[in-house]
């Protein structure tokens, strides 16, 4: 099912703004308000209802904007899946995504884009204002340390929210969300981005965030999850696997989960030299990070596939 919606006249270049849904049909309406109310002009808004179950109350909330949204709906895949679907449907010089529970600020579009133009960037994100979905608090999560040549640091720590990013159509070229797994799938997006590209950043609150005690970043289960699902990705990539051993990184990661026990002593570690010591790591970690994935899906069936 499709929707189509006029393109605004221009005043600057066209921002497509991706939206998927799953049962959010209550929550929509402040998703795709937050961007009509944009100071910039130019946008286009693509909804992708990523096959709610909600008895038709997503195609009914989606209907009601008539022609002022573009309308997809498509059976359940993942928020990936649907974000990819946005992608390919827009027409937008830039991107910009926001999550059906959360909002943009008035400014958010315009803001961003300027800076991105102004800076030449071709992948941006911002700070944001977190909202706890029970008691209405807010905070403002700065962001700020991710910037500039964000790559491999961002594997270690990202700080990324998706609701914050805007990026160029033509950096995206053929990337994509990943979509055989859907806890961390975003990260890795932005890995890629970051690979290629500086980072920009705005220390501006220009998104609220709406979590609650199931959001990732707060869900221990779906972090671990979610990181072992960005490590595989990672090291099936062998330019970012490189990256890793120039770096302390890997070295840290391993330090913190423990592996490093398993079998040399500091001795030994002296003698082989610390980059030797990377690399007899890295094999031990690649079956140390296998195990406990397959450990883990048997434990959570279905968690991050």
């Amino acid at each position: 099912m499709e929707h189509h919606s006029p393109q605004t006249a221009p005043s600057g270049p066209l921002v497509s703004i991706i939206i998927p849904t799953y049962n959010d049909a209550a929550l929509l309406p402040n998703a795709i308000n937050s961007v009509l109310a944009q100071t910039y002009p130019s946008t286009e808004i693509i909804v992708v209802n990523d096959g709610s179950d909600d008895g038709g109350a997503t195609d009914a909330v989606a209907g009601g904007y008539g022609e002022r949204i573009r309308y997809f709906a498509t059976e359940n895949r993942g928020s990936a899946a649907a974000r990819n679907l946005g992608i390919e449907k827009a027409t937008g010089a830039y991107i910009a995504f926001l999550d059906a529970d959360d909002f943009f600020l008035s400014q958010k579009i315009e803001k961003q884009l300027a800076y991105m133009l102004e800076g030449s960037y071709c992948f941006c994100h911002t700070s944001y204002v977190r909202r706890n979905a029970g008691t209405g608090e807010e905070s403002k999560i700065t962001t700020k340390a991710s910037s500039g040549k964000a790559f491999p640091g961002i594997i270690e720590c990202c700080r990324v929210a998706t609701p914050t990013v805007m990026v160029k159509r033509d950096a995206l070229g053929t990337l994509r969300f990943p979509e055989d797994f859907t806890i961390g799938e975003d990260v890795c997006l932005w890995i890629d981005l970051s690979f290629r590209y500086p980072l920009g950043q705005i220390d501006d609150g220009l998104t609220v965030v709406v979590v609650d005690e199931d959001t990732t970043a707060l869900s221990g289960e779906k972090s671990v999850v979610g990181y072992l699902n960005i490590l595989r990705y990672v090291y099936q990539n062998p330019e970012y696997a490189k990256n890793i051993l120039e770096t302390d990184y890997l070295y840290q990661d391993l330090r913190r989960m423990n592996i490093l026990r398993l079998g040399l002593s500091k001795r030994e570690k002296r003698q082989i030299g610390r980059k030797k010591v990377r690399k007899v790591l890295l094999h031990i970690y690649y079956a140390v990070l296998d195990t406990a994935i397959s450990l883990f899906h048997m434990l959570f069936p279905g968690w991050g596939k």
